[in-house]
């Protein structure tokens, strides 16, 4: 199935793609949905409980609190200007571009 991904037997690539079957067929792409199963879903549900029970139990230990941190980030690249100063910036930059379009 992987190297006939179409109706044609051309190599397309290493994906499927039921697109063209889907549309053959009538129907839409929600009908190749497949339904994940009620016990992967329960034994996924038990093991990530366990799982979020220990995170917390070692956040109360290492930071006497179960609450994430909030980070806060500086960006360096952002200005506080003024309208006049935009309109200089965004002029210089128009500048800029008609003299490369006029060089090349």
């Amino acid at each position: 199935m992987v190297r006939y991904s179409t109706h044609s037997q051309v190599v397309q690539s290493d994906f499927i793609n039921f697109d063209e079957l889907v549309m053959d067929l009538k129907l839409t792409p929600k009908c190749l949905d497949v339904p994940i199963p009620r016990y992967f879903v329960e034994e996924d549900r038990k093991r990530l409980d366990e799982r979020n029970g220990m995170i917390k139990q070692m956040m109360i230990e290492f930071h006497d609190t179960c609450e994430p941190e909030q980070e806060v980030i500086m960006d360096s690249m952002q200005l506080e200007t003024n309208s006049q100063t935009a309109v200089r910036i965004i002029q210089k930059l128009e500048r800029g571009r008609q003299g490369i379009v006029r060089a090349l």
